[in-house]
């Protein structure tokens, strides 16, 4: 899966700013911000999380999960997508994506 032009600049400035930086934590970072709305990953949280999903950073929600989940506040998934609920699962696909 490829980014969008706009995108891959924004994570090669985030390489560049950093001598020792790596593409998959450049990534990380930006997922871990896409929810800020003052933060530039908000611009990207779509393509970011289609990313998600794909590499499995982000998993479906069944509606049999959504009813055994219980929170004291908030959601019980992270986002929405074509009527499917996901939510955080592992950063593990992203080291390898």
């Amino acid at each position: 899966m490829t980014f969008s032009k706009e995108l891959e600049v924004e994570i090669a400035e985030k390489m560049d700013a950093s001598e020792d930086a790596v593409r998959s934590i450049c990534i990380k970072e930006l997922m871990e911000d896409m929810d800020d709305r003052g933060l530039i990953a908000w611009d990207y949280r779509r393509e970011l999380q289609n990313y998600g999903i794909a590499i499995g950073v982000f998993k479906e929600i069944t509606e049999e999960d959504m009813q055994s989940i219980i929170v004291s506040s908030g959601k019980k998934y992270d986002f929405k997508r074509n009527g499917k609920y996901y939510s955080f699962d592992s950063w593990d696909g992203l080291a390898q994506g």
